[in-house]
């Protein structure tokens, strides 16, 4: 088994233990307010951390899917008010 079959999965520089390790895509980070989530994984057996790691990048792919989808319901209201914005400027005039 090798860290290149599981991704997000590293070692500490500075002991046997390991990490996961995954960036946040650019559009998401002012909502998540982090560059990278990492954390350790409280073990340095392979076998345990790249178990520990799949179940850690299911819970991080369901936290970028609800920020997405904050994302979405933001940038689809912003829409609204920039189009409400301009046609009650409109209608003023």
């Amino acid at each position: 088994m090798s860290l290149n079959n599981t991704p997000y999965l590293s070692t500490h520089p500075e002991s046997s233990q390991y990490w996961f390790r995954r960036s946040v895509p650019k559009r998401l980070r002012a909502s998540i307010g982090r560059h990278e989530i990492r954390f350790s994984l409280q073990t340095s057996a392979l076998r345990d951390a790249t178990q520990r790691c799949r179940m850690a990048a299911n819970v991080v792919d369901k936290l970028f899917i609800e920020a997405e989808d904050q994302y979405e319901s933001v940038k689809h209201a912003l829409r609204g008010y920039k189009h409400y914005k301009t046609t009650s400027t409109t209608q003023r005039r």
